[in-house]
């Protein structure tokens, strides 16, 4: 069936699974008005007129969603930059953050609500997210991923403080004791402003990933949130800010090896 066959080039059997590629499917789409266009100035037989007229929808549908999507980016993204520091917009703060990163990776990531909560009940994590089954992110977050967890600060003045690390060290610790998840979490401490480098909690941080089965756990901000979100509207890789982070960590141990020993 000349339709199925259609579907089939443009990867039917992807978008069925999880949401839509988009990114992914410009590249097939393309592909497939390059063969019209050789055909232009001949006769177009009637399956390739039949082709170029349903691509030529799915294609106004994708561009329909991207554009949603990216609508969707930019009002959380206000939403965040705009939300008052302090314990009383925590809350407000929080759902942001978790809503940008559903949107961010909206086919790749699923929202985990139901595990947020530890069995024991005495704490719950402000996000957790799996990665869909279909997709590796070796290549667009540089680190090899199951799960990842999110904790946000909506810190008035004060930066990410050494609670809020062990805060996060401490649910990398229950997952993999109670054999929940087959990897350790990837983790995103999210606040208001980055700790400085020279800062305490980066030393801890450096030493938990250094000391601790490679527990890794990544400082971001409103400016890095800012910057996933442009590199989404341009379609680029939003992962690249996390991606970075990792490379900045696995640098500094290879060149200050021991010093917070």
């Amino acid at each position: 069936d000349f339709r199925e066959s259609v579907e089939k080039l443009l990867g039917f059997d992807e978008l069925d699974r999880k949401f839509f590629q988009l990114d992914s499917i410009w590249s097939k789409y393309s592909r497939l008005f390059g063969t019209c266009a050789h055909e232009k100035g001949k006769k177009i037989n009637p399956p390739l007129r039949e082709a170029y007229e349903y691509v030529a929808a799915l294609k106004e549908e994708v561009r329909y969603l991207q554009n949603s999507i990216h609508g969707n980016l930019k009002d959380i993204m206000t939403a965040i930059e705009n939300c008052p520091r302090g314990r009383q917009e925590a809350v407000d703060f929080q759902k942001a953050v978790c809503s940008l990163f559903q949107w961010l990776f909206i086919d790749k990531l699923r929202r985990r609500d139901d595990l947020k909560r530890i069995p024991d009940g005495s704490q719950i994590k402000d996000g957790v997210f799996e990665v869909e089954e279909w997709y590796t992110t070796e290549e667009e977050f540089g680190y090899s991923l199951q799960y990842l967890y999110l904790e946000c600060k909506n810190y008035k003045k004060q930066k990410v403080k050494s609670k809020d690390l062990f805060q996060l060290f401490g649910y990398t610790l229950f997952a993999a004791n109670t054999g929940i998840f087959q990897h350790i979490p990837l983790c995103l401490l999210i606040s208001r402003r980055n700790p400085d480098t020279n800062d305490l909690v980066c030393a801890q941080r450096w030493r938990i990933y250094d000391k601790f089965e490679k527990r890794l756990i990544l400082f971001l901000d409103d400016k890095d949130l800012s910057k996933m979100v442009r590199n989404k509207l341009k379609s680029d890789n939003p992962g690249e800010v996390i991606k970075g982070k990792i490379k900045e960590i696995r640098d500094d141990i290879a060149q200050h090896a021991g010093r917070y020993i």
